[in-house]
């Protein structure tokens, strides 16, 4: 069953964790009409008397203009409550308002070919700088994607949004570098010659890197968010994990349009795939103080997200 990430992240993040400089803004709805901003109600400032003062015709206005469908089509679109604002309303009757809003845009993925080993941490300055050549790598993983995607025929959104994401982890391995405060950029990781994967074989990769093994880390980055004591840190992880979240999505986007492109036998290999490498994820991590300072000291809760992400994916 496909978990739907970028759900669960925002939700894991709360309003409170929701990056206040996203990494990218939603479009906003295309299918908005004049007629979408009008609600039924008593008009901001009627009903109070003599003593209704601008804070309450503000309050009134946002009562009402929260539920009208042009907030819920702004919500749809991919904003956040806390990017919408309702700047006021003017009353057209009796009985109706008209309300204005207005919105603000606050707020890995391995190559085939790695050829690298796993970086062994003791410290949180080991880990941002493990973190942040995997970033590089993921850079590299994007660039691929797009361009086997391209050659197998792809609908240009996919490729499009993969190149975006590989912009994403260039960013992200600056914040990780920042964090384990280095400057410049890690040494390009070991990867061999990227393979010419036949359609099967893509579905296994993307199955692997990106329904699960991506989708995990959104869900982890997103859980070290809210337990982080540092501000910084938990800013620069809450921003991460809402963009690692969108690739997820992207990742499962390829599983749909991969799927009517592969046999039965092929699709349930894939289907197998995602399985074996949710099954895999570990469920505990090793009991260290650094942990503490990225986040990943509270092991219970941890090991619960696992289990809950796992029981989706294999479902």
């Amino acid at each position: 069953m496909r978990p739907h990430v970028a759900a669960f992240v925002r939700a894991l993040l709360g309003a409170s964790l929701v990056p206040a400089a996203a990494c990218g803004c939603p479009s906003g709805p295309d299918d908005i009409e004049s007629s979408d901003y009008v609600v039924s109600g008593k008009p901001a400032g009627e009903g109070g008397g003599a003593g209704t003062t601008p804070a309450d015709q503000t309050a009134a206005c946002d009562g009402l203009c929260r539920g009208s469908k042009a907030y819920a089509k702004y919500l749809d679109a991919g904003f956040f409550e806390s990017e919408i604002s309702v700047t006021g309303c003017t009353k057209l009757d009796d009985d109706t308002v008209e309300c204005t809003l207005s919105v603000e845009c606050t707020a890995g993925r391995r190559p085939a070919q790695l050829a690298s080993s796993p970086v062994e941490c003791s410290s949180a300055r080991d880990y941002w700088r493990a973190t942040a050549a995997l970033e590089r790598a993921a850079v590299i993983a994007f660039e691929e994607l797009a361009a086997m995607l391209r050659h197998h025929g792809a609908p240009s959104d996919l490729v499009r949004r993969a190149l975006a994401a590989a912009e994403d982890e260039r960013r992200h391995t600056r914040v990780a570098l920042g964090l384990a405060d280095e400057a410049g950029e890690p040494a390009a990781p070991a990867i061999a010659p990227p393979a010419s994967l036949s359609l099967c074989e893509l579905a296994l990769l993307n199955a692997r890197e990106g329904c699960v093994l991506e989708a995990f880390a959104a869900l982890q980055l997103a859980w070290q968010a809210r337990t982080v004591p540092d501000p910084e840190v938990r800013y620069a992880l809450a921003q991460i994990a809402v963009d690692e979240a969108e690739h997820a999505e992207l990742a499962w986007d390829i599983d749909e349009w991969l799927a009517g492109r592969l046999s039965a036998a092929e699709s349930e290999e894939v289907a197998r795939e995602r399985r074996r490498t949710a099954a895999a994820l570990p469920r505990s991590m090793e009991a260290a103080p650094w942990l503490n300072h990225i986040g990943l000291a509270q092991a219970r809760g941890l090991r619960a997200l696992r289990d809950n992400f796992v029981s989706m994916v294999v479902a």
